[in-house]
């Protein structure tokens, strides 16, 4: 991939400067690597893990985390109430409602969402 260099001024005594060289991994990994051998490593992909608000409940936050493989825990937060329900990553997520049963809902990356087939959409924090 394309190299970019970079000048950072670490403010380290007569040597401010040091030189890093910016690339991207083949999975869109940001990389920023020094001749010291050390590199910084940000990855914008997160996926549908993490904390979401939903769209047809505004006081209520869903954390979802990845528990092994596929299987999720999913957390709804109403207030003080809290509903856990398990789900199922892949191309689309299989959630298992307590009240619901299976619900299916897609990830948009770019959006940052998770849409469901009633149209509720849940937005990544």
């Amino acid at each position: 991939g394309q190299e970019t260099k970079l000048i950072f001024d670490f403010g380290l005594g007569t040597n401010n400067n040091v030189e890093g060289t910016f690339t991207r991994a083949r999975d869109g990994t940001r990389i920023i690597s020094f001749e010291d051998g050390k590199y910084w490593i940000n990855k914008k992909y997160e996926g549908p893990i993490g904390v979401f608000k939903d769209s047809a409940n505004s006081n209520r936050v869903i954390v979802i985390q990845q528990v092994k493989g596929s299987d999720c825990v999913v957390q709804l937060r109403d207030g003080d109430e809290v509903t856990t329900l398990t789900a199922k990553a892949g191309n689309t997520f299989v959630f298992d409602f307590p009240d619901k049963g299976k619900v299916t809902a897609s990830f948009n990356m770019t959006r940052r969402t998770l849409t469901f087939e009633d149209g509720t959409v849940w937005t990544k924090y």
